[in-house]
């Protein structure tokens, strides 16, 4: 959910509010738009819960197992190499390089070419998130195993 909606429901729910009690409308307003945002929010466990169910739409002969490990890392590798193409083709954009009008996917503006960089890279996270349920982690261990031991090796604090 973008930023916009986010902020309709925390209006929508103000308004509400409004009418009800007009001498605490602002904090509630304010509280009222939190829960809103929280439950709106995505987490990695939701998104992991969803991507596999839908994936057994497509995987019904033996689900996540249908595939080895290479075909869910190569399915991943795939959506990043079109996570690339299109950042080749923003980069045309903020060049003013031309670009073929003969092929429909070409974006024709920075925020098309953002849009289809952020499309390609959700659907790397969720061949990712398969991948690792795959080998038996989560998508968030994994993240957080990568990103704890790089922190380690340099001497950084930072730790999730």
């Amino acid at each position: 959910m973008n930023t916009q909606a986010l902020h309709l429901i925390y209006l929508k729910g103000g308004a509400d509010l409004a009418e009800r009690s007009p001498a605490s409308t602002l904090t509630e307003r304010h509280n009222a738009g939190l829960e809103a945002v929280a439950e709106a929010q995505l987490t990695f466990a939701k998104f992991s819960s969803i991507n596999h169910q839908r994936a057994l739409r497509w995987h019904t002969d033996g689900g996540l197992l249908q595939w080895n490990i290479a075909e869910w890392t190569n399915a991943a590798a795939g959506e990043m190499g079109e996570a690339c193409n299109a950042a080749k083709k923003l980069r045309r954009i903020e060049c003013g390089m031309q670009q073929s009008g003969g092929d429909s996917g070409v974006p024709t503006d920075l925020v098309e070419a953002r849009r289809k960089i952020a499309q390609e890279l959700g659907d790397t996270a969720t061949y990712l998130d398969l991948c690792a349920t795959r080998v038996g982690w989560s998508l968030e261990d994994c993240l957080r195993l990568a990103f704890n031991s790089v922190s380690e090796r340099e001497g950084f604090p930072e730790r999730v």
